[in-house]
């Protein structure tokens, strides 16, 4: 009995060698920065790392040997990178060469497919030092990535607590070159499934509610304008971005955001102070 027992602790012992903690450990790659891998994401080479206006850009390489044609490639709305210290995730919001959904890309032909895919997601604070994907790649080193900023001088704020009437939408992020203010979302769709068909409106805007003047969309990504909308799951988050012509040209310092007149998306007060 004594030696069956010692059997079984030895067992239990050694299993911790293929627990979730290890799981990932055996691909440590130094470039473009250092990162780890886990061993069973062959599909996605990470080859290059930007923090910029936009957001923090991962490129990858895509390779599959097999793939046949007619196969549908495309990255969930919920996509996101995640701060391993603080488990805060920065949304998804557009991605070239394998877009985000409801787009896709289709394999035009039977046998080895190899192309490159960018993801852009919501900007990450300064003091954030390494981050996660959800799709195996893990520890990426971003803390010595320079902001490029295309030769203007930006503003950041990370708001802590900017949400909507409905509190499904928040903001995540706000960018101000001094042209264009860059504004993040990140919208967690209710619960139940059928009726999530979130979607911008086109007379969506930014208000200042002093003189009554709009300053217009310049670009969105991330989430389709009416009337094509996304089919999501309840409870699901989805990242977006819009900027706008930037008020801060006119001295404005509070501004609302506005989809429409009576939308409960609807963010007022915004302070750029």
């Amino acid at each position: 009995m004594k030696k069956i027992f010692s059997l079984m602790v030895l067992l239990l012992g050694s299993m911790h060698f293929i627990s979730a903690d290890n799981y990932f450990d055996d691909k440590v790659l130094d470039s473009p920065v250092p990162h780890k891998r886990s061993y069973n994401q062959e599909e996605f080479t990470l080859k290059k790392v930007v923090r910029n206006v936009n957001g923090v850009v991962l490129t990858f390489e895509y390779y599959n040997p097999w793939r046949a044609a007619g196969w549908a490639k495309r990255f969930p709305p919920a996509t996101a990178l995640k701060d391993p210290m603080t488990g805060k995730t920065y949304p998804l919001i557009y991605a070239e060469g394998i877009p985000k959904e409801p787009y896709e890309y289709v394999f035009p032909q039977d046998g080895e497919q190899r192309l490159t895919a960018t993801l852009v997601y919501a900007p990450v604070p300064s003091d954030v030092k390494t981050v996660n994907t959800d799709f195996g790649f893990y520890d990426i080193d971003i803390s010595g990535l320079p902001e490029e900023n295309n030769g203007r001088m930006i503003r950041r704020w990370f708001p802590a607590d900017l949400k909507a009437e409905t509190s499904n939408l928040r903001i995540e992020a706000i960018s101000d070159d001094g042209e264009n203010i860059y504004i993040w979302f990140k919208y967690t769709t209710p619960d139940g499934y059928g009726s999530n068909k979130p979607c911008l409106d086109k007379d969506t805007h930014i208000l200042d509610p002093k003189t009554g003047k709009k300053y217009l969309p310049t670009w969105s990504a991330g989430l389709p304008v009416a009337p094509e909308y996304l089919s999501m799951f309840g409870n699901t988050p989805v990242g977006f971005a819009i900027s706008f012509q930037s008020p801060s040209k006119d001295g404005v310092k509070t501004f609302d955001f506005i989809e429409t007149p009576t939308s409960s998306w609807n963010i007022k007060g915004i302070s750029l102070d």
